[in-house]
């Protein structure tokens, strides 16, 4: 997770963040999950090399609604932040997260 300030901040891993999310979620029936952006960009090589794919199933798997578009995000290549957004590289929707 990332602080307002963008410095890195060790909470615990996956498991952590979804947990602490579904007891943030619990009688809050119409709350929305997103992101602020900057998701794919200085993560560990395994994730890199998988060009982002693990966030992208993390993010889907925590109930994430909507992501901001951060710099970041704008590192890769046009066709790559497509198939993250579910969109061609027009950014006309296919349909998913």
């Amino acid at each position: 997770m990332k602080d307002a300030q963008g410095r890195t901040i060790v909470v615990g891993g996956a498991a952590y963040i979804a947990a602490h999310l579904k007891n943030l979620r619990q009688g809050h029936d119409n709350s929305i999950t997103f992101t602020t952006g900057d998701d794919f960009s200085g993560w560990p090589v395994e994730v890199a090399c998988h060009q982002d794919e693990p966030t992208v199933e993390f993010l889907n798997s925590i109930g994430v609604e909507f992501a901001a578009v951060g710099n970041h995000e704008l590192d890769r290549i046009a066709r790559v932040l497509a198939r993250h957004l579910g969109t061609d590289e027009d950014g006309v929707l296919r349909g998913g997260r």
